[in-house]
Parts: structure tokens; C-alpha cells; sequence
């Protein structure tokens, strides 16, 4: 049982039949309104035209009242990035995760289904789950002792028959449950009881290209537990170099990659990568700068033979010729992933770089701070020491203290601090925009390397919903 940070017990209460309710409605109706101030509006249709022209507002990095409105209009009414079923494998499994500011308990019930309930007793709101992460039968309120099974039904209470009497509706009392959805293992939530599209058509084209990092291995992926750690920069800083920004990393990633052998490294083919536009604001990046996908050639064949039986033919096609260095790609709102060979040793020859897969979460908590929740992935049934040289290398890069996440931070930062000037300043992000959109057999806006369509995909579809 959890009840606050109590260890987990096995121990299964004795269930009240007639309280046990086998409704699982949302029990809210709606999310909060948000109606913009006639200052946010002007704003707002200035950065509509802005974008229109390729150009982006600097203030939307910083601008507090922006930030209230995206809380309601963006994060409540989006498909949020979660967790990985891998992170809870086994009935009873349960972590807490938050979509901006609202806690959130991700739970498999001994059902085997995974359920997602918000981290608030229905009785006076306390949260219930202080240990975020642990197995357990039934949830217990350390506030009054309401007990939950893992469907968010009431069980039990402190002298019930006194308290609840046999008037009140039970299911008044029940947990309150957000609608969740998964994809290939990844779960999704969705604040809104009613929303608006489910997560395949919110996906859309997108799903043919996360699929080149999810779904590559009839085993699966297993994710880590997220590090996490709170930097002074906006959410959409990252989530702009993530929807395709690989035009930053020779110059803002320097130091890192020199450590890297000389020989894997060629320049002239970096011309030969594609940044696309996957449409609702989703955007994603490939750049080649070695024959072989992810360095995977190198430590595991396999796996492109693997690919070839849960990848589409089309989809398998793009990975094997496009994808043979480095993606880097955002789900809209705030998920962004990569998969690159990092240095994980000094050395002179390719074996000191092996690929790494991560994936992480820009969780807002204010206008001008962020927690990045970052997650190492590998497939389940990779090579051992493919396994413990990717996490090697993934812990040298893309940490809190990894060489090519440190200089992130340090872009993230500046960019942040400089959104708070007292000018009007428009960002120029045209990079490309004078190239023709080219067809590579895949889906989506997509053009030649170095563009900024991606990014400005995302910037778009952002304007666009706190518009609505």
C-alpha cells in the first residue's frame, strides 16, 4: 500500500463490495478556461503574421502572461509524453509524472491495464503519492486514510459507515482519471475529458518516423529511470532545437566533437541530411556523416536486419539511407529525443563511439525555468556490452553534467535571458527557407540540410493553439 513515503505493502485490504463502483468516468467535466488579455491577443496575432514571414517574437521565450496561457492551451489540451511501459512491467507498478504543474500517478492495475489518475484525493486534494516511484496493491491517503485500488476506486475509509453513511455516491469519492493513450509502448495522457483528436491522428505523419526509434526490435525498448534537474531557461528553447536544429552542433558542440576520431567524421556529408516539417507541430532532423546507421554497423548488425521485419518497407528504406548519424526530433508540445554514436573513451577509431538513444521532457515550471526529465533507452534484447558502452557514452554527453548537453543548457539560458529585453525583437529563423521541399519517400514538409522548417513547425502549431 502507499501512504506517503510508507514502505510498500503487499498486504491487501478487505474490500467494501458496496463501495467498490465499477464506473471509471473522468468525474470532471472540462479544463479550466483561459481567456487571453487584450495585450496577450495583440501579441499573439503579431507573432501569427511573424511566423507567417519566417520570422519568430523573441518574447514568446519569456513572456510571462504567454506562459500562463500556454498551461491551459497547450499543455491541458495536449498529448503529453508520460512514461514507457518498461517502466512499469509488473501489476501493481506505478511512477508519478506531471504535465507542467498537475501531479499525475502512471499506474498498471493488477488488471494489466495502465491507468492514469491525477495525484489528488477526491476527498480535500492532498497528494496521496509521495514515493514516485514502487509497486502496490491499493493507494491510501495519509490525509484522512481513504484507500484505492489501482482501477482509482474507493475500497475503504476510517469508519465509513460514520463518515460516508449510505446516502452519499461513492463514486463521488473515486479518483480522478485522465484519459491516456499508448504507442508502440510510450504513454500519453490528455488532460482534456473530451479531446479534441486521439494520439494516432495527433501523431500523424510523425508516427512513420518515431517509429525508426521505437520500433526497430521485435523485443522492445527499456527506458531508465529519468534523471532530472531544473535549469533557468523556457520549455520551447529546447523544444526548438529538438524539432530539427542539427545546424548548431559543429559550431555549439565543438569541444564534444573533438573527441571524436577524425576518420568518422565527414563534414561533406552533413550536406546530404533532412530536416522535416511531420506537420502539428511535430519536427525532425537526420544528418549523415557516416555510412552506417546510428554507428549500429559497427556494434550491432543485427539490428538492421532486425528493422527490416518491424519497420514498414518505406520507413526501413528512409533509415538505412538517411538516417546513419544522427536523429533529432520533438513531439509537440514538449518530447524530444535522440539517437547518435557518442564518444564513451578516448581513442583514435570508430570502437570508441557507440550509439546512444535518449529521451527527454522540457516540463515547464515556469516562464523561465524548466526540468528536463531525461531517460536512456536501449533495445531489450541488445548486446550486453552494447548496453553498458551506450549508457557509458549517453552519461558523457547527454546528462546534467554531459559535455554536449552543458552547451544546450548554456544556448537555452542566453536565449531565455535575452527574451526578457525591453525591445521588439523578431527572430530571423529562415535558414532554407529558400530550398524547394524535395520527396524522399517519406511523409511530412522536408527539406535539404541545414533548414529551419522544422522548428518553424513548431512555433506555428504553438501560436496556433493559444489562438484557439
Amino acid at each position: 500500500m502507499v501512504q506517503g513515503d510508507i514502505k510498500t505493502i503487499r498486504n491487501k485490504p478487505k474490500e467494501v463490495n458496496d463501495i467498490v463502483s465499477e464506473d471509471e468516468s473522468f468525474r470532471y467535466e472540462e479544463i479550466l478556461e483561459y481567456n487571453l488579455s487584450e495585450r496577450a491577443f495583440k501579441m499573439l496575432g503579431e507573432a501569427e503574421s511573424l511566423i507567417d514571414d519566417g520570422y519568430v517574437p523573441l518574447y514568446l521565450l519569456s513572456d510571462p502572461e504567454i506562459y500562463e496561457a500556454e498551461r491551459i492551451k497547450v499543455f491541458a489540451s495536449s498529448w503529453n509524453f508520460l512514461a514507457h511501459e518498461s517502466e512499469i512491467p509488473y501489476p501493481g507498478d506505478y511512477v508519478v509524472r506531471y504535465i507542467e504543474q498537475t501531479p499525475l500517478i502512471v499506474v498498471r492495475g493488477e488488471d494489466n491495464k495502465i491507468r492514469v489518475f491525477l495525484n489528488a484525493c477526491p476527498h480535500k486534494g492532498r497528494e496521496f503519492v509521495k514515493a514516485e516511484i514502487g509497486n502496490t496493491s491499493h493507494i491510501r491517503c495519509p490525509y484522512h486514510g481513504f484507500v484505492y485500488n489501482t482501477k482509482g476506486k474507493l475500497v475503504g475509509c476510517p469508519v465509513q459507515k460514520h463518515a460516508i453513511g449510505d446516502v452519499i455516491n461513492y463514486n463521488d469519492f473515486n479518483m480522478y482519471r485522465v484519459n491516456v493513450e499508448i504507442y508502440k509502448g510510450f504513454i500519453f495522457a490528455n488532460l482534456d475529458p473530451k479531446p479534441k483528436n486521439d494520439l494516432s491522428t495527433f501523431l500523424g505523419d510523425f508516427k512513420f518516423y518515431f517509429d525508426l526509434v521505437s520500433n526497430r526490435s521485435e523485443a522492445g525498448l527499456s527506458f531508465t529511470n529519468p534523471q532530472r534537474w531544473v535549469v533557468p531557461f523556457n520549455w520551447k528553447a529546447a523544444a526548438d532545437n529538438f524539432a530539427g536544429d542539427i545546424y548548431h552542433a559543429f559550431t555549439a558542440h565543438a569541444t564534444g566533437y573533438a573527441l571524436f576520431p577524425k576518420e568518422t567524421i565527414k563534414a561533406n556529408t552533413v550536406l546530404t541530411g533532412l530536416q522535416v516539417d511531420a506537420g502539428n507541430g511535430h519536427g525532425i532532423a537526420f544528418s549523415r556523416i557516416i555510412d552506417s546507421p546510428q554507428w549500429y554497423g559497427n556494434w550491432w548488425p543485427e539490428l538492421i536486419r532486425k528493422a527490416k521485419n518491424t519497420l514498414t518497407e518505406s520507413e526501413y528504406k528512409f533509415w538505412v539511407k538517411y538516417s546513419t548519424s544522427t536523429i533529432i526530433g520533438n513531439v509537440f508540445p514538449n518530447f524530444g529525443f535522440l539517437n547518435a554514436g557518442m564518444p564513451f573513451k578516448g581513442g583514435s577509431t570508430a570502437e570508441a563511439i557507440a550509439p546512444i538513444l535518449t529521451f527527454r521532457v522540457w516540463n515547464p515550471i515556469s516562464h523561465d525555468k524548466t526540468q528536463i526529465w531525461n531517460w536512456f533507452a536501449i533495445e531489450n534484447d541488445a548486446p550486453e556490452d552494447l548496453k553498458k558502452y551506450s549508457y557509458l557514452a549517453y552519461q558523457h554527453s547527454f546528462t546534467a553534467n554531459g559535455v554536449f548537453e552543458e552547451d544546450d543548457m548554456e544556448n537555452w539560458i542566453t536565449q531565455t535571458h535575452a527574451g526578457n529585453s525591453m525591445l521588439k525583437l523578431k527572430l530571423a529563423e529562415k535558414v532554407g527557407e529558400y530550398k524547394p521541399l524535395i520527396d524522399v519517400g517519406a511523409p511530412g514538409n522536408v527539406q535539404s540540410y541545414p533548414s529551419d522548417i522544422g522548428s518553424m513547425s513548431f512555433w506555428r502549431e504553438l501560436v496556433n493553439k493559444l489562438l484557439e
